[in-house]
This record gives C-alpha cells, structure tokens and sequence, in this order.
C-alpha cells in the first residue's frame, strides 16, 4: 500500500503540471504582459512623490571629459519633509553600461541646480534638482528613474541623444 502511494503522488503531480502546460493563457496575465510591455513616460509616481524628467544637456567637464547634466523637476504632496535624492533612484545608461553619476550636490548655482537635490520639499511644492553623469561615448543617454527600493523598479525613463 505504501509502496503504490509513493508512485502515485509523483504521477498526479506529473500530470498535474502537463496539464497545466497546455492552457491557454488568461485575461488577467494578458493584461500583466501588457502592462509590463508598456514604455515608460518621463514622469514618475512614487508614494506621495513625483519626478519628471524635463531636459539634459552634454557639457565638458573640468578633466576634459563629457558629461549630460539632466534637469528634473521633482514635487512632494505629502506633509512630511523629503527629498528628491531620498525618494528615487536616478540613473543613466549608455549601451546598456550604467554611467558614473558624478552629481556634485555643491556646485554653484551658476553651473546647475544640483543642491536642490537635498533640499526639503512638502505640501504639494516643487523643486527643480539635476543629476550629472560622465559620458562614456557620443551614443545615446537613457536616463531611468528607479523606485528607491532594492528592487530599484523603473518608473520613467527619457532618452537622450548627443
């Protein structure tokens, strides 16, 4: 009896999973392909907070090398204090590389508005940070914004070309 049990729990389960194989798929997982397939806008929702990424310009750096500073525009609905640098991940890529992000959140305002990057923001107001990062060629820049989270999921991404 023992015996004839322990080959009939692996057969049920074998054909149980064959079975499985042949479905068609549903409405609801259509629909998560679908979503998942959609392109990204250059606006990010994230909890109370959204980014949207307006512009970037290539500049040269001090060492010779180029760089794309990318302008955000970043708001806080929530009553409770945050920051755009807190709230997403921003990154760059150039075919498929992650780029150094060489933000300098000290900069002189005449260079960029990257100290609005760490400044308190709440109560539906907004402020306008930027990000730079090193360029490893003349190719094109896709910038992502990312959930601030491991996961690091995209939530908008813009591209931009040199």
């Amino acid at each position: 009896m023992k015996r004839l049990r322990v080959l009939i729990l692996p057969l049920t389960l074998a054909v149980m999973l064959l079975a499985g194989c042949g479905q068609q798929p549903t409405a609801s997982s259509e629909k998560a392909t679908q979503k998942s397939e959609k392109t990204a806008t250059d606006t990010a929702k994230y909890e109370d907070t959204s980014v949207q990424i307006l512009n970037g310009d290539v500049f040269q750096t001090d060492d010779g090398s180029k760089a794309i500073r990318v302008h955000l525009k970043y708001t806080n609905n929530s009553s409770d204090g945050m920051y755009l640098s807190e709230s997403f991940a921003i990154k760059a890529f150039q075919n498929d590389k992650e780029l150094e992000d060489i933000t300098d959140v000290n900069e002189t305002a005449d260079v960029g508005d990257s100290a609005q990057n760490i400044k308190e923001v709440k109560d539906g107001a907004s402020v306008n940070g930027s990000y730079v990062f090193k360029l490893s060629d003349d190719s094109e820049v896709e910038v992502r914004v990312c959930t601030p989270t491991a996961d690091e999921d995209v939530l908008a991404k813009k591209a931009f070309t040199n």
